[in-house]
Order: structure tokens, then C-alpha cells, then sequence
């Protein structure tokens, strides 16, 4: 069961015994049920969305749904994804979108549906931008740096687990 920290408001709210505010949008669910062995959560989509630049990457948004990831990208001009299977990839080494256009589409359909249905703000076009400048955001995630770091952290893991 994945779980995310937009959970822990709805959880406090059923801790103390609080009434939400019916003029809040809860994003999460309680994890009561976790907690107290009573029972377990639906399965659900998660979604994330950051319209912003950082110090470290554009703007993206993501879906996880089952044991899927689409990641988009905004700051590409072909509108890139990726996608990985959490379960036989859970550092996100292998960039599943080329062979996987039916899994890439569905989970494209359900970010869609819910950056529309969430009124999200998407990042709007840069008129001024030119791709010759060099810029002080990277294009996409510092894979150089992310990529590297990953394969060195699961590279650790498995030698531990042959241990």
C-alpha cells in the first residue's frame, strides 16, 4: 500500500476526532485502517504536480498507478514522458515509454483527467526562450547526477543482499 504525506492531514483529522472543514479539498485518505490493523486502503492513483522550476528540474507532473509511473515533462517541446514498472525497477533506471504505448497512453489519460478535474495551473510557454542559451535549470531530472546515485544505492543493495 503506498502512501503519501497528503494522508497524514486526513488521518489527524480522524485521530482527534475533527470534523474536516466542508470547504476543504482533501487530497488523501486516513490511515487509520493502516494503523489499527482494521482493515486496508483501495487501491488508488497517485498523482503529483509541479508547474514550477526548481533548482533541480522543470516542470513535471506524474501519475503512480498499480505498479506504473508516467512522469511528464513540461519544458520539452514534444511534451516527453517516461514510465517505469515500480516493481521490477523501483530506483527508475529503465525508461519503459518506447515499448509501452497502450500503458503510456492510459496512464497519459488518467494525469490528464485529473490536472482538469483538479483546476491545475500548467506552466505556461516562455515566449522569450531560447534553446541556445544555456539555461541554469537542467532540461529534464540531472540524470547525470540522479541516475548515477540510484545505481550506486541499488548497486549497494544487491551486494548486501548476496551477503
Amino acid at each position: 500500500t503506498r502512501v503519501v504525506q497528503i494522508d497524514l492531514y486526513p488521518t489527524l483529522l480522524e485521530l482527534a476526532g475533527a470534523a474536516r472543514n466542508p470547504r476543504q479539498q482533501l487530497d488523501g485518505v486516513s490511515l487509520m485502517p493502516l494503523l489499527t490493523s482494521a482493515g486496508r486502503l483501495r487501491e488508488r492513483p497517485l498523482y503529483f504536480h509541479y508547474p514550477s522550476y526548481t533548482g533541480y528540474t522543470g516542470p513535471f507532473s506524474s501519475v503512480i498507478h498499480r505498479d506504473w509511473k508516467l512522469l511528464r515533462y513540461y519544458n520539452a517541446a514534444d511534451g516527453r514522458h517516461q514510465l517505469f514498472d515500480l516493481k521490477s525497477d523501483p530506483y527508475e533506471l529503465r525508461d519503459l515509454v518506447t515499448g509501452n504505448p497502450d500503458r503510456e497512453r492510459e496512464l497519459s489519460r488518467m494525469l490528464d483527467a485529473f490536472l482538469r478535474d483538479s483546476g491545475a495551473e500548467l506552466p505556461l510557454t516562455n515566449p522569450a526562450y531560447n534553446p541556445a542559451k544555456p539555461s541554469t535549470v537542467t532540461k529534464h531530472f540531472p540524470y547525470g547526477v540522479s541516475l548515477r546515485h540510484r545505481a550506486d544505492a541499488e548497486k549497494r543493495l544487491q551486494e548486501s543482499l548476496l551477503k
